[in-house]
């Protein structure tokens, strides 16, 4: 168009409105670098930079600045600051400015204004929003209101919340800081008894131990020791499955866990010394509650059987004879423990019977000890016949084991007198004592008292110091209590032998010479009339002295110092049996004391006030009063259903060595025998003691 200039000719012009006057461009215009040509901004601009109208610098009023644009609003992701638009953080779509974000972008969450993949401690999502929202002041970890996972220091978890008490019918777990629900105690069920070896060590099963908890689990129950076993001790072992570690014994009221007793650290060890069987009492904790105490039995058992190490026929010489049980015969074994085992005679010898050495007791059980140190005999009944047998049992008390022992007998007519008694007693210092049958008994099948003889060894076999003498009896007086004057020689004739049935008269006596002695002896042999060459092995007849000082305690006259106990029952020390005199004190005040009481396993002398306890010292007005008791040893364990007591492998005497004293005067330690008669030697007793037999008038009842 003519007049309109285009360009200008001076480079430190611009164009505008057709001229080339200004040195810049007007407001709301830019410069177009290339043509030095100003160019109007868009209307929505108050200024503009260039080349594109639209890049705006300033906005009009109701608009702002965002990335070179004038708009009404910001855009997502953008926030207003003043008249410009700012971009918010990163994967944030809404904010306020930086790090104040409202709106994040999936799978970010807002956290206190930022973006996170995560809330992290303290936080939970809402998955709505995609806020992280905050747990209760006192909860760590949580998913939502309510429902906390883990809470701080001195607060436990309760049903989602935090609280610092669980309260009642819950308990606090430190370890997971949970209270847990406990209103149901522990149950408690014992399957069986513990079997543990002879002086060995066994775990505690866990089958053995039943426990129900509805609320609690099994690793929170604990064991605890009530009472301690009876019997040995319970052990904890440090190390898995007990190897290698040193174990703690438990004491009372000591614990152990669930997992301790299934790993099987949790142990029992026997004591040899003290009885097989035994107990000890447990209860259980949830920790809050208890179960009630439950006792469980402990049973040390053989875990090895007896061994039958030799069995052969066993030979007799001729019948009647006997034949002793060796080892070259039968021989049995047990590794563990031999002291335990015993031989039941299941079936009896048909033409004999069993006793042990110098003995006349049949015997229907005896100990392996006693078979092992060849103390049992065969007694053959003197039938005819060659062969005989028996059937022996042999438990250790878990173990058993049958043998069939066959006797094969040599016919040969001849045997040995038997001397069925026990040849001691006590005689006064200076005095005599009568040698009845109560001490000297022989049997000899076929042959009468009158022709059984015993004859004194000559040779170092008398008495030292007194002499063996027959007494002549008044034929006008008594037998029974009667007692020579030793004051009169002409009845008495120093003998070296004499029968059977002078003893059976009580016509042999035995007469102490007055001297200082404590004992006297003689040996002797039993023969017969009619074969003076078969004679019995020679036997000690012992003599104990009881020194006659003035002041001491005396015996009393017809005392034995001996008492027959009766196996089943518990037998009463009478004055009879056991009584000293002293005519300057009451018997309130002579004083028994026992120096050497009966050892273990051989029963006890009792008190009646004190049953069960061996008594060290009582009165003679003790026994007189009936006070005083022999208490036979029980019976083994695996046999007490059947005896209460037992003398098993017990001698056919014991002694307790004892001293009487008047409080002054005590006199030398003295020798009581308990002479043991077994069942089968007791004489026959009514069961029923009134019994009464009821029958109609005219009519009949079975007796």
């Amino acid at each position: 168009m003519p007049g309109v200039c285009t360009s200008c000719r001076d480079p430190a012009k611009v164009l505008l409105f057709g001229e080339c006057q200004y040195d810049s461009c007007a407001h709301q215009y830019y410069l177009n670098t290339s043509t030095r040509a100003c160019r109007e901004c868009d209307w929505s601009c108050n200024a503009c930079k260039g080349p594109l109208r639209t890049d705006c610098l300033l906005c009009m009023e109701g608009h702002v600045l965002q990335d070179g644009l004038c708009t009404q609003g910001c855009s997502t992701g953008f926030y207003r600051d003043g008249d410009k638009c700012l971009g918010c953080d990163d994967h944030c779509t809404e904010c306020q400015g930086p790090g104040q974000c409202h709106m994040c972008q999936p799978p970010y969450a807002t956290l206190q204004g930022q973006c996170v993949l995560e809330c992290g401690r303290n936080y939970f999502l809402e998955a709505s929003s995609q806020i992280c929202k905050p747990c209760s002041s006192d909860c760590v970890l949580c998913d939502g209101v309510g429902r906390c996972s883990a809470c701080r220091d001195q607060t436990f978890l309760m049903e989602g919340y935090c609280t610092p008490n669980c309260g009642h019918g819950f308990y606090a777990d430190q370890k997971t800081r949970t209270c847990h629900g406990n209103t149901h105690p522990p149950a408690l069920q014992v399957n069986g008894s513990l079997l543990v070896p002879l002086s060995g060590i066994s775990p505690l099963a866990p089958s053995l131990l039943q426990v129900r908890d509805p609320d609690s689990p099994p690793e929170r129950l604990v064991f605890q020791l009530v009472q301690i076993p009876s019997n040995g001790e319970l052990v904890l072992f440090r190390g898995e499955e007990g190897e290698g570690k040193e174990g703690r014994d438990l004491t009372r009221d000591d614990t152990f866990t669930w997992a301790e007793l299934r790993t099987g650290r949790v142990r029992f060890r026997h004591q040899r010394e003290k009885a097989r069987t035994g107990e000890f009492t447990l209860r259980v904790a949830d920790p809050e509650l208890f179960s009630q105490p439950e006792i469980i039995q402990v049973q040390a058992v053989s875990m090895q059987p007896p061994v039958v190490a030799t069995l052969t026929p066993l030979p007799v010489e001729s019948r009647g004879a006997m034949a002793t049980i060796t080892k070259s015969v039968l021989q049995v074994d047990d590794p563990d423990n031999p002291a335990d085992v015993l031989v039941m005679v299941l079936e009896p010898p048909r033409h004999g019977r069993l006793t042990r050495l110098h003995g006349d007791r049949t015997l229907s059980r005896f100990k392996l000890e006693e078979l092992s140190r060849e103390q049992i005999q065969y007694i053959h009944d003197g039938s005819e016949g060659a062969e005989d047998g028996m059937v022996l049992q042999v438990n250790d008390g878990h173990s058993y084991r049958n043998i069939l022992l066959q006797v094969h007998i040599n016919q040969k007519a001849a045997d040995a007198p038997q001397v069925m008694s026990v040849p001691m007693t006590w005689v006064k210092e200076g005095g005599m004592v009568r040698l009845d049958k109560k001490y000297l008994q022989t049997d000899y099948k076929g042959v009468s008292s009158e022709d059984i003889v015993y004859t004194i060894v000559v040779s170092d076999g008398q008495p030292k110091y007194g002499e063996v003498v027959l007494v002549s009896m008044p034929a006008d007086g008594p037998s029974e209590g009667w007692r020579p004057l030793l004051s009169d020689d002409r009845g008495f004739t120093a003998t070296t032998s004499f029968t059977q049935q002078d003893v059976n008269d009580g016509t042999v006596w035995y007469r102490h010479f007055g001297s200082d002695s404590n004992s006297d002896s003689f040996l002797f042999q039993v023969s017969t009339e009619a074969s003076q060459v078969i004679q019995s092995d020679a036997q000690t007849f012992t003599i104990g002295v009881l020194p006659q000082s003035p002041g001491f305690p005396q015996l009393a006259p017809d005392c034995d110092l001996q008492v027959t106990a009766l196996e089943d029952r518990v037998t009463e020390i009478t004055p009879s049996a056991l009584s000293f005199v002293d005519s300057e004190t009451p018997s309130e005040k002579l004083i028994y004391n026992i120096t050497k009481p009966l050892p273990q396993g051989q029963g006890a002398i009792e008190h009646v006030d004190r049953p069960n306890t061996p008594v060290t010292h009582f009165t003679q007005a003790d026994v007189n009063d009936g006070k005083i008791l022999y208490r036979p040893p029980p019976a083994p364990s695996h046999l007490q259903e059947l005896y209460q007591y037992s003398f098993i492998g017990l001698p056919e005497s014991l002694s307790v060595y004892f001293t009487v004293s008047d409080g002054e005067h005590t006199t030398p330690e003295l020798d009581f025998a308990v002479l043991l008669l077994s069942n089968h030697q007791q004489p026959p007793v009514f069961q029923i003691l009134d019994p009464l037999l009821e029958v109609s008038l005219g009519g009949e009842a079975n007796i």
